[in-house]
């Protein structure tokens, strides 16, 4: 894994306002780059576009965490996760990524990042929890999907739990149910024998069905609230936060749609407000370019070709046009100085003329007398 150096272990804290925006191509090259990336990272955007992205990885950051990111994106999905970033200084900052893959058609054609800023308790338990990975102590621990999870013995034979997190909805729905005509039958039969044992098999299998049937309604209903509270979120122009979309299971696409949307929502809307900002400063550099154009023609019209309009800070339509009426100016002041030239010439010959047509006036009247 590459490892940027020297590391200077100094904080650079980003502006609640920044969102970090970054498109590369399947390899990892960076494509594109807005201006708070540049901001955060101190690089140019020339020493940027075209460079592996992990220019700006951070040594502290545990080589789990990439691969993890790698894996989740080139399986197709969208990944979420804290990462410490290193500036050019040798400074770092930390973000919150939410990343995914950019599709024409079918097809993955790069991957777009959108970073924002981590609240202090999450950089607190992220650089805790990556300090373990590093320094080869994390155990049973494992990054997956962005997350910190266990895999310790416990976990491996929670064998429900991690069936249940990848089957689909109709086959939880399909064993509640199946669960449910059990719980009937047993205590029917119990009843009918007066069994005892059969009985607290009903009352188990009754006991269990009410459990996996109040999870998967505290898990449906978690679900929903998460997408409302994002969607909340994304209409006021937000998209921090981490959308949990670990399973199999259609609340699991459907919860990778939204970390999809929410990575593609941050970027369109960045874009949107740079293209805004763009737009009112063309208007006010418009307005000072029509202040300024129908000054020089005011001093123009009085014969002062002088005065030129400053294109520098301009965007560039009216960088040009500003180059273009200096152009015309120099050529009209260039004309009028050749005008004023012949027609001095001219005014010079005539009073020569007319000062030869005198003295021949003269010679002939001389000789007439």
């Amino acid at each position: 894994m590459r490892s940027n150096l020297p590391a200077t272990q100094q904080e650079y804290l980003l502006r609640a306002d920044m969102t970090i925006v970054s498109c590369t191509d399947l390899q990892g090259r960076i494509r594109y780059v807005n201006e708070d990336f540049i901001e955060a990272s101190g690089f140019t955007s020339d020493e940027l576009i075209g460079q592996p992205h992990n220019l700006v990885r951070h040594p502290d950051m545990p080589a789990e965490a990439f691969a993890d990111m790698w894996q989740t994106l080139r399986s197709g999905r969208p990944w979420s996760g804290l990462v410490k970033n290193r500036r050019k200084n040798g400074d770092h900052y930390w973000v919150l990524a939410n990343a995914t893959p950019l599709l024409e058609g079918t097809a993955v054609s790069g991957y777009m990042s959108v970073r924002t800023q981590p609240t202090r308790a999450q950089v607190a338990e992220a650089e805790a929890a990556y300090a373990l990975f590093r320094q080869g102590r994390a155990g049973q621990l494992a990054i997956v999907q962005g997350f910190v999870v266990g895999t310790g013995l416990r976990q491996q034979l929670n064998l429900a739990g991690r069936w249940a997190a990848q089957a689909s909805l109709g086959a939880k729905f399909t064993l509640l149910g199946l669960g449910g005509v059990a719980t009937t039958a047993a205590a029917a039969a119990a009843g009918a024998t007066q069994s005892l044992p059969l009985a607290a098999t009903a009352a188990t299998l009754g006991l269990l069905s009410l459990v996996a049937g109040a999870r998967m309604a505290w898990r449906l209903g978690r679900a929903l609230q998460d997408c409302a509270t994002h969607l909340d979120r994304y209409a006021q122009g937000m998209f921090d936060g981490t959308v949990d979309a670990r399973g199999g299971d259609a609340l699991a696409t459907a919860m990778t749609a939204m970390k999809r949307l929410q990575t593609r929502l941050g970027f369109e809307y960045v874009d949107a407000r740079r293209r805004a900002r763009e737009s009112a400063a063309d208007a006010a550099s418009g307005a000072q370019v029509a202040q300024e154009v129908s000054e020089a023609v005011d001093r123009a019209t009085q014969g002062d070709f002088s005065q030129r309009i400053d294109s520098s800070g301009k965007g560039a339509q009216h960088a040009s046009l500003c180059d273009n009426f200096n152009r015309l100016l120099e050529t009209v002041s260039s004309t009028f100085l050749e005008v004023r030239a012949t027609a001095a010439q001219l005014g010079s010959s005539s009073a020569q003329v007319s000062q030869t047509s005198q003295s021949l006036a003269h010679s002939a009247s001389q000789q007439a007398a």
